[in-house]
């Protein structure tokens, strides 16, 4: 290992996001992995342990924390608050250090929730107004962070490559292949994110560590039925397999669904950094599943 590499611990490591990214923090960072935890069992480190996850951070003296454990649940946080809470917020304040001048710098990863989808196109200068708890709880978490000098970067929609593990197009590309049939939402919009694009960007903002809100995400505005149908366009089959369909307000925490899009941060560190559309990044996407 290099010795001018920063060490870099990452939460939620063990997650769709958390695979994808790991390989491309590896290759820049001494990238460390916080232990993944069995909220049945309860075996592994509970990041809502205040004395367990200080004495982490004691043993790996991390330069920057990328923290991505979340509850991401939509309907869970509704019906279960104070669960969002400690895993949302209290995770983040007992990762976060007592004197910020002397403590790992923390990049966090939050959510186009924060805005409650009125209006969409929302860019790192808008106030957010959460609808959702989830998204109250992220945005208790980064006030958390922005107060110790730290790192917020938004995203949404994320996806990334069919051999990961519990994602969208894993499933979607398996049905469409065996000429099945899925239905899609059309009343619910964001700004689909290649998990890789989302990489390239942590890899600027853990390296310059500029504090403050970034967005990271991709420049097409698109619902769920327009991205599943773009991939069924690349896999060659019938678009017509891919069904329109109604978000309810059950499926999004009692909200009523709106536009979630983002306007991607053009200033440093992510000023040369290409987070694409969904249509630029299927053009190029692997056939293999």
């Amino acid at each position: 290992m290099a010795a001018n590499k920063s060490k870099v611990l990452l939460t939620g490591a063990y997650g769709f996001v958390g695979q994808c990214i790991s390989p491309v923090l590896a290759e820049h960072f001494e990238l460390m992995k916080s232990p993944p935890y069995d909220e049945v069992t309860g075996e592994g480190l509970d990041l809502s342990d205040s004395s367990a996850t200080r004495q982490l951070m004691k043993d790996i003296a991390p330069n920057v924390v990328v923290h991505l454990a979340a509850l991401k649940n939509i309907a869970r946080c509704e019906r279960e608050p104070e669960a969002a809470w400690t895993a949302n917020v209290q995770t983040t304040r007992n990762l976060l250090p007592a004197d910020s001048t002397k403590g790992p710098h923390m990049v966090f990863l939050s959510s186009d929730y924060v805005f409650d989808g009125q209006e969409g196109g929302y860019t790192d200068l808008d106030f957010p107004q959460p609808a959702t708890v989830y998204g109250q709880t992220k945005r208790q978490a980064e006030l958390l962070v922005l107060q110790a000098g730290g790192t917020v970067v938004r995203s949404g929609g994320l996806y990334g490559p069919a051999h990961q593990p519990g994602v969208l197009f894993s499933w979607a590309i398996e049905q469409l292949q065996q000429n099945q049939k899925i239905e899609a939402f059309t009343n619910v919009f964001n700004s689909p994110t290649y998990v890789n694009d989302l990489a390239t960007a942590l890899v600027q903002l853990c390296r310059h560590r500029p504090g403050g809100i970034y967005h990271a995400a991709g420049s097409d505005r698109l619902s769920r039925f327009e991205l599943l149908r773009l991939l069924a366009q690349r896999l060659g089959v019938n678009i017509e397999l891919v069904q329109p369909s109604f978000c309810p307000k059950e499926a999004n925490g009692g909200v009523e669904p709106g536009d979630l899009s983002l306007v991607c941060s053009r200033r440093s560190p992510l000023e040369s950094v290409r987070l694409r559309g969904a249509s630029q990044v299927l053009a190029d996407w692997p056939m293999t599943t």
